[in-house]
């Protein structure tokens, strides 16, 4: 009998290896429900992050014209006044543009104020509700977008260096988007919705602004016909764009 008692004894003693795998499970436990609620989180922010609302509208509901900047090139020195139609829809302008710009020009394009202060284009952005239209424009990938732009622009009419600054505002937020239709509004449609307007009158006028449309497949589409701006006498080139923030084409 006091075999027997030995074995009991033995058999309910304390075993540390329980209470080892005990933790173990238990810490499995929580980190798998820790994991989940992490997982969870993580998929709810990249859903939020990779959505239409990045590409939204601009302000008040309304689209932005981002990044319009005006180039003048007369043939001589030449004193020049610019005022816009809207200026109520500006949201930023440099310089100052006050009840317009006054800038000295020369026909390299450099520019200098009233205090001797120079710049090389005239700049602002603004709310735009003017209609789009994607009936005609081009698909563009990450990968395709600079030369497209490229080949676009320099049948527009854009020399070298606007091309380039066009392009490098312009690439990283295409390529960002990944998938996208572009179209090009020119000079006389801008000109009906927002008149630019130069004294002394420019020789030749050539405006442009680019409409972003994101897509999540491609596109096929009628290419844009474009015209090409012939520069002659005191050119002014004005260039901005938008991002139409509906992912896909109406």
């Amino acid at each position: 009998r006091g075999g027997l008692m030995r074995n009991k004894t033995t058999y309910w003693r304390f075993k540390p290896w329980v209470v080892v795998l005990f933790l173990a499970l238990y810490t499995l436990s929580i980190c798998g429900i820790t994991a989940a609620a992490t997982w969870a989180i993580v998929t709810s922010v990249n859903s939020s992050s990779t959505g239409t609302d990045s590409l939204s509208d601009g302000l008040d509901g309304h689209m932005e014209l981002r990044k319009p900047i005006i180039y003048l090139y007369p043939t001589a020195t030449t004193s020049i006044s610019v005022q816009l139609q809207k200026p109520e829809n500006f949201t930023t302008t440099y310089p100052l543009y006050g009840d317009g710009w006054r800038v000295t020009a020369q026909p390299d394009g450099k520019l200098s104020d009233a205090s001797g202060k120079q710049y090389y284009a005239l700049y602002w952005e603004g709310k735009d509700t003017s209609p789009h239209d994607f009936s005609t424009g081009f698909y563009v990938t990450k990968d395709t977008a600079a030369h497209v732009l490229e080949k676009q622009l320099t049948k527009i009419g854009l020399n070298s260096r606007e091309r380039n600054e066009f392009i490098i505002y312009w690439l990283p937020v295409l390529r960002d988007i990944g998938q996208s239709v572009i179209h090009f509004r020119l000079t006389d449609e801008l000109q009906s919705r927002n008149k630019l307007t130069i004294s002394p009158a420019p020789d030749s006028l050539l405006r442009v602004a680019m409409d972003i449309k994101p897509v999540r497949r491609p596109v096929v589409l009628p290419a844009q016909k474009l015209d090409s701006f012939e520069r002659k006498g005191f050119a002014v080139v004005e260039w901005g764009g938008r991002v139409v923030g509906e992912d896909r084409i109406k």
